[in-house]
């Protein structure tokens, strides 16, 4: 197979000749970095020579070069990862600790060299030793390609020594340089059993029976010439005329005709001149002007019987002349589609009755689900998160990936959950240690400063008890993000003068770390429990009324209107909380943003609008029917929920039809495909 250029062709052939199955040698050459061997290496050099990051570390230890279990390094990198380690010196030394102070012994040779050529000489060495052993001899494609870079690396370093005898010495940056530059050979010439890629150039000494010359199209062959930006082809052929400078450059339309000619001529039985009729887009693409010449040479009707064409729209081969069975398999089931018996027919003398079946329900996306054990696992639930039926009230899938399966994220960041996290847990020091420090439950106007610097401090522990390693810089955005949005949280809450006063925070209820009382949950029916956390209850200090607050790490907050429309169950629900099991009488619930203008919204009651819950927005009053109504109303959705959870009925049912732009779990999502 020749092509103009390699690097246009290499991805599509090494696509099609894997698919069919067909052994194939690339003549050309590649970088040292782009090879999996030269990645090992030079990710190690990095590391101890070049300040590298934990992932050059890692890059190496997870190769097969290492010597080392796979399953160990992501152990190792895991726990390193979780706690945002990257700094190489505490990468070195977290990774030793966790191997129960056991060295990295390549590591350890390469820092003990004497020289930097003599260091990586004992690390390539080493690297080969680790994958291969030394009881048999390396087999396989992959150690074909490893003995060739592991060549190619110890050619330049016989240069490289050359060089430092005359000169004296190699930095270690300038043999990391040299290295990132080395070349190696794909394959060698002539493999036996294999089909030859190679460009025009490299065609012109070779012979073949069977020659395919791709890249006929307008543009690809001749090639493009382009004009130099610094000096123009009429300047270089004026100057010629005058000096005889020789400036004019070959003539790339007949230097591609000679390797044309050149590459049709080294065929001793075939040649098959192929051509795109039309992109990837379906726009048609004119021939190149080699391919008409060629056309004409021979008599029309000869050029019209051996042209084959191909369609776009033929997505597989016909069934008798399918090359692999996995082609034929593809074929049958093309057919399927416009006569099934004959298909399965066909399927059944083949035995590919399961194959086939698999290949007609591939693009199903079946959701309910239907193992026996996990129905079971549902039914037999009685317990049930506020926030766990909120997240199946925004879509049953995202419940099913964030709850039943419950992916990790392995690399912790500062990112919003975590800012958020750290913020309650501000408040709740703050608010809970309030009458101890300042002697009064709420924050008063008059001594807001005190609150503030208060507030400060528990700040500052707060903090510096994440269990990451942060950067100064992430330490400083941090703390001024939360400071900013803290300091005026409570400013406000000084000036606001609300009659009600914060009593409990981090209210649990429906747990074993919940005060006795409230351990049993709200009985939403008969069977089912709810769960959760309040943030914050805040009682009238001359009877038992109270409201709760939600904090939110966003700048929006929902109305009354909107928490029934969103299907937002944490307000409603926590009003029979607050009722059933904490003795409160409920005068509302009111979610409190952290960060934008920090307008509170809720659900409220009206009766209680001028002596208890005065200040907020009008539309989110409700008369005391309408009100108890519409906490009514959320118990039952939550009751629907949990009968959906219970009955496996997971759907891809997002609100509104389309998936939230937060959600991350597209790539998990079972949503059907076109």
């Amino acid at each position: 197979i020749v092509c103009p250029t390699l690097e246009r062709w290499q991805a599509p052939l090494e696509t099609a000749l894997g698919t069919l199955g067909v052994p194939y040698a690339l003549e050309s050459y590649v970088r040292l970095d782009k090879t999996a061997y030269g990645q090992a290496l030079l990710s190690l050099l990095r590391f101890a020579w070049l300040g590298g990051t934990r992932a050059d570390l890692y890059a190496f230890l997870r190769s097969p070069y290492s010597a080392l279990g796979r399953q160990n390094v992501d152990f190792l990198e895991g726990r390193l990862r979780g706690r945002a380690v990257d700094k190489p010196e505490q990468v070195e030394e977290e990774t030793i600790r966790l191997r129960d102070g056991q060295p990295l012994r390549m590591l350890e040779e390469l820092r003990s060299a004497p020289t930097t050529l003599d260091a990586v000489a004992g690390l390539a060495g080493s690297m080969l030793r680790a994958a291969y052993g030394l009881e048999a001899p390396p087999v396989g494609e992959p150690s074909r390609h490893d003995i060739r870079a592991h060549d190619s690396v110890m050619r330049l370093l016989g240069d490289l020594r050359g060089w430092s005898e005359l000169d004296g010495s190699v930095s270690p940056e300038e043999v990391v340089a040299a290295l990132e530059r080395a070349e190696v050979r794909r394959a060698s010439a002539g493999e036996p059993g294999r089909v030859a890629v190679l460009d025009l150039l490299r065609a012109r000494t070779r012979r073949f029976e069977i020659v395919f010359l791709l890249g006929l199209e307008e543009g690809r062959l001749p090639r493009r010439g382009h004009e130099s930006p610094f000096l123009a082809d009429d300047a270089r052929r004026d100057l010629d005329e005058r000096s005889r400078a020789r400036l004019i450059r070959p003539d790339q339309v007949a230097r591609d005709r000679y390797l044309f000619y050149t590459a049709c001529t080294r065929a001793t039985q075939r040649v098959y001149l192929v051509r795109e009729a039309a992109g990837d887009d379906g726009s048609p693409r004119e021939p190149s002007p080699f391919w008409d010449e060629v056309r004409a040479l021979f008599p029309r009707d000869d050029v019209g019987r051996w042209t084959r064409r191909r369609p776009l729209s033929q997505l597989t081969w016909p069934l008798e002349s399918a090359p692999t069975e996995r082609e034929r398999l593809r074929a049958v089931a093309l057919r399927a589609a416009e006569d099934r018996p004959v298909a399965e027919a066909i399927a059944s003398a083949n035995e590919w009755e399961r194959r086939l079946a698999r290949a007609l329900h591939a693009f199903e996306r079946p959701t309910r689900l239907s193992h026996p054990q996990v129905l079971a696992e549902l039914r037999a639930k009685t317990t049930f998160g506020v926030t766990e039926l909120e997240r199946f009230a925004d879509c049953s899938s995202i419940w099913f990936l964030e709850r039943l399966i419950d992916p990790k994220t392995m690399d912790r960041q500062v990112d919003a959950r975590l800012r958020g996290s750290i913020a309650h847990q501000v408040l709740f020091r703050f608010y809970s240690g309030l009458p101890k420090e300042l002697g009064t439950e709420r924050v008063e106007a008059d001594r807001v400063e005190d609150a503030v610097a208060y507030l400060r401090r528990c700040l500052d522990e707060a903090v510096e008890g994440v269990r990451m390693e942060l950067t100064g810089l992430q330490q400083r955005e941090l703390l001024h993000g939360l400071w900013r949005d803290l300091e005026a949280f409570v400013r406000e809450d000084a000036a606001a003068e609300a009659p009600l006063v914060p009593r409990r925070f981090e209210v649990l209820f429906g747990s074993e770390r919940a005060a006795p009382e409230l351990q049993r949950g709200l009985e939403l029916a008969k069977g089912i429990t709810l769960s959760g956390k309040i943030d914050r209850i805040d009682v009238d200090p001359f009877s038992a009324r109270g409201i709760v607050q939600d904090y939110k790490a966003g700048k929006h907050a929902h109305s009354a209107a909107q928490i029934e429309s969103e299907q937002k169950l944490q307000i409603p629900l926590y009003m029979l909380v607050l009722r059933d099991l904490v003795g409160i009488e409920p005068l509302g619930g009111i979610y409190r943003p952290l960060s934008g203008d920090r307008k509170a919204r809720g659900l409220l009651r009206d009766d209680a609008r001028d002596d208890g819950v005065p200040g907020f927005a009008k539309n989110d009053y409700r008369d005391t029917d309408e009100f108890w109504a519409q906490v009514e109303r959320a118990r039952e959705l939550a009751v629907g929920i949990v009968e959906r959870i219970r009955g496996g009925d997971v759907r891809h049912d997002p609100k509104r039809g389309a998936c939230p732009t937060w959600c991350e779990l597209g790539p998990m999502c079972r949503v059907r495909r076109a």
